[in-house]
C-alpha cells in the first residue's frame, strides 16, 4: 500500500460509497471512532461525517453531519480531506522516521476531536469479494490529542487503527454482511474478518502485523472463526461471543472474544450496523516468541438483511 491508495478514488460507475475510517482507544478510559463517507448514486452525492464518544464502552455521545458533495475537497494523490472549508483528514509519511501520520480534527459542537495518528506497523491492502478495496494504512498506531466534550477538554493517549474502503457499489449488498475487528498485544497486530456470502457461510480474513516490521496473511484455510451467543438485538440475531484459531507455519493464534456493549446504527435508514466493544484474551504466537492478550477492543458488525 502507498500513501496514494488512501486518496481519494472517487468512481466512474453510477452508484458508489467511500470511507475513510478511524478508531481510538486511550488510557482514560474513553474511545472513540470517526469516519467520513461519500454516498453517491447517479452523479449526485452527499458526504456524512461521524463521530462518537464513548467512556468504558458506553456510548457517551453519538454526533453527525452532513455535506453537500460542492463543500467535500479531497486530493487523489494523498489522504487529504477538506470538509466545508475545514481540514478534516491529512496524512503524510514522516521523511526520517518513514512512520505514516495522520492529523485528524473533527468539530462537531458539543464533540470535538484533534488527534495524531503514527503508525507502528506496515500498511496493507487486499480487493474483497465483492471487487471493492479494503487499504488498512494504520493497522495499529500510536495516539494523541484532544477531545473536548461540553467544553471539556480531555487530555487523550493511546492506540488507534485507520482504514478506507473504495470502489464499494451495490454489489457489496448481495452479501450477507460481515464482522470485523482487530486486536494487539505488545508486538503483534491482528485484523481479522469475516465476510458473510449467506447467513451461515463465510469467508475470513487474518492478517498479522509485527510492530515496525512485516505483516502476514493467514490462509482462510488455516483459519477457524465461530460466532456464538447468538442473541436478539434491535430486531435481529446476532452474535455476542466469538473464537478465533488460526494455524500457519510457525503462527498459532487463539483468542476468545466476548462482547460488552453493543452501539446500534441503522445506516440509510435501511442497513443495520452494530460497534462492539469486546474483551479478548488469548495468546499469539510465532515460533518460540508468546505474546498474551487480555484487553478490550472495537469491532463491527454489519448486515444486508
Amino acid at each position: 500500500m502507498i500513501l496514494a491508495d488512501d486518496a481519494y478514488h472517487g468512481s466512474d460507475g453510477l452508484h458508489f460509497t467511500e470511507w475513510w475510517y478511524f478508531d481510538a482507544s486511550f488510557e482514560n478510559g474513553y474511545s472513540t471512532q470517526m469516519s467520513v463517507r461519500i454516498l453517491s448514486a447517479f452523479g449526485q452525492g452527499i458526504v456524512i461525517a461521524r463521530l462518537d464518544l464513548y467512556y468504558q464502552g458506553e456510548l457517551v455521545q453519538h454526533t453527525q453531519k452532513r455535506y453537500i458533495m460542492q463543500q467535500f475537497i479531497a486530493s487523489t494523490l494523498k489522504p487529504d480531506v477538506v470538509l466545508n472549508g475545514h481540514h478534516v483528514i491529512t496524512g503524510s509519511i514522516d521523511p526520517i522516521t518513514h512512520d505514516w501520520v495522520y492529523n485528524i480534527s473533527f468539530n462537531h459542537g458539543l464533540l470535538s476531536a484533534n488527534l495524531e495518528f503514527t503508525g507502528i506497523t506496515q500498511p496493507w491492502k487486499g480487493q474483497l469479494m465483492g471487487g471493492d478495496w479494503w487499504g488498512v494504512a494504520l493497522p495499529r498506531a500510536n495516539v494523541t490529542g484532544e477531545i473536548v466534550y461540553l467544553n471539556e477538554t480531555i487530555q487523550c493517549k493511546g492506540y488507534g487503527y485507520h482504514d478506507h474502503n473504495w470502489d464499494v457499489t451495490l454489489a457489496a449488498g448481495l452479501n450477507f454482511g460481515w464482522i470485523w475487528g482487530k486486536i494487539h498485544s505488545e508486538q503483534y497486530t491482528m485484523t481479522w474478518s469475516t465476510i458473510y456470502k449467506t447467513r451461515f457461510w463465510g469467508n475470513p480474513i487474518l492478517v498479522l502485523n509485527i510492530n515496525y516490521a512485516e505483516h502476514i496473511n493467514i490462509h482462510p484455510d488455516n483459519i477457524k472463526f465461530d460466532a456464538k451467543e447468538i442473541n436478539y438485538r434491535n430486531g435481529r440475531f446476532i452474535p455476542h461471543s466469538f473464537t478465533i484459531t488460526a494455524q500457519q507455519d510457525d503462527i498459532t493464534i487463539e483468542i476468545n472474544m466476548d462482547v460488552l456493549e453493543v452501539h446500534h446504527v441503522r445506516i440509510y435508514a435501511i442497513l443495520n450496523y452494530w460497534r462492539y466493544h469486546i474483551h479478548c484474551s488469548g495468546t499469539i504466537q510465532i515460533g518460540d516468541s508468546i505474546d498474551t492478550i487480555d484487553d478490550t477492543f472495537i469491532a463491527e458488525l454489519i448486515r444486508f438483511r
